[in-house]
């Protein structure tokens, strides 16, 4: 049994025991997100359609459609058995069930690919845990890591507070976070040898 299977069974019990109103965890890791510079200064967002027990970002994700600015969701490539990324301009007209049956853009939308190796685009991850040093635990197919893998731009891993752990094992195809943000703690990695700046 592996070590990640452990702090996965841990991450879901804590979950589950959790009692979070994932809504109210959301608009306020959004409040935290619109005060942010690089959030800010980026002109494409890349976010995801929350499961059960994941923070609810719906709110931010149209505060940002209406001013203007790109928005992306990920959306199953059931032939390469990969996420890949969509634009949408509707939360509720571009979105249907997918692969999963998880909320992801319909078929026809367009993917921004060349843009979302720019600099400018801020990526919203999501979860089972985070490490207090950037390490992310996802749910055990790679999916993420692997649409991570050739970004640029800024990647803040979005979660509540009991999802952050002390320490995570990491393996080399595990892609750190730039930041962690939730509802009561904003943290920025400048690199894994010095301490994340906490706000």
């Amino acid at each position: 049994m592996s070590v990640k299977f452990e702090f996965r069974k841990l991450a879901r019990e804590t979950l589950r025991s959790s009692g979070a109103d994932w809504a109210e965890i959301g608009l306020a890791i959004g409040a935290r997100l619109r005060a942010m510079a690089e959030v800010q200064a980026a002109d494409l967002l890349a976010c995801y359609c929350a499961l059960a027990e994941e923070p609810v970002l719906t709110e931010f994700c149209k505060t940002w459609l209406a001013s203007g600015k790109g928005l992306c969701l990920p959306r199953f490539d059931s032939a390469a058995r990969c996420y890949r990324m969509a634009l949408v301009g509707d939360l509720q007209s571009d979105l249907c069930s997918g692969e999963f049956g998880i909320l992801e853009p319909r078929p026809d939308l367009p993917e921004p690919e060349p843009e979302l190796l720019r600099r400018n685009t801020v990526w919203l991850v999501p979860g089972l845990a985070f490490s207090l040093d950037g390490v992310r635990l996802g749910r055990g197919g790679g999916y993420y890591d692997r649409l991570l893998a050739d970004v640029s731009g800024w990647k803040l891993g979005i979660a509540a507070d009991c999802q952050l752990l002390p320490h995570l094992p990491r393996e080399e195809h595990d892609v750190l976070m730039d930041c962690l943000v939730t509802e009561d703690r904003l943290l920025r990695f400048h690199n894994l040898n010095t301490p994340p700046s906490v706000t």
